[in-house]
């Protein structure tokens, strides 16, 4: 029999409305929390060959919705070379990502407490490069970007940690780029008080 990959995701995201809607932990330590990260992805492969040498910067915030779920936002920055009709350096500018994120955390599904030193998490993004540069084409100014991955945070102080994600990145519909990509950065999370 022949599952097609539509079936296959449909069956996957299933599964995890019903785990997400029969875990029923009242104190959750996720639901409720502010969580900002702060992070650079070192090893930007190439797009278009002029963004190599310089790794992108990004910061997100997101919030608890759930007792397993955040969902929130990401901004970041990155330099780039942009060449002439001979290949050669033009200029540099800058692009500008923006778009919406989500993570999963998977640790509260399998060990019950208040807080964890450790957070594991599978997270996705989803948004935009937009390129600064005048000599840049309006149509090849904006790309899609789409990325899903996991990610290991860990909290040497109570609010304050360190995380690390791993994941696959397309960086545009019309360019058809995708590559592995990590990224790592610092960590804070914390609850309003009402």
């Amino acid at each position: 029999m022949k599952t097609n990959n539509k079936t296959r995701l449909l069956i996957i995201l299933a599964g995890l409305l019903i785990s997400i809607g029969s875990f029923s932990q009242n104190d959750s330590y996720i639901k409720g929390r502010w969580t900002i990260n702060a992070n650079v992805d070192p090893i930007s492969e190439l797009f278009e060959s002029y963004n190599w040498l310089y790794p992108e910067y990004k910061l997100s915030v997101q919030y608890g919705v759930h007792n397993i779920l955040e969902v929130g936002g990401y901004t970041g920055s990155q330099k780039y070379h942009y060449f002439n009709d001979q290949d050669s350096v033009y200029g540099t500018s800058r692009k500008f990502l923006y778009g919406i994120s989500a993570k999963a955390h998977l640790l509260p599904l399998v060990v019950k407490g208040k807080d964890f030193r450790f957070d594991l998490y599978v997270n996705t993004r989803t948004g935009f490069d937009y390129y600064s540069s005048k000599i840049i084409s309006d149509a090849k100014r904006q790309y899609f970007r789409f990325q899903g991955g996991a990610g290991l945070a860990f909290y040497p102080f109570r609010r304050l940690g360190a995380y690390a994600e791993f994941g696959y990145e397309n960086l545009g519909i019309n360019s058809y780029t995708s590559y592995w990509s990590w990224e790592f950065g610092v960590v804070y999370k914390f609850r309003r008080r009402r």
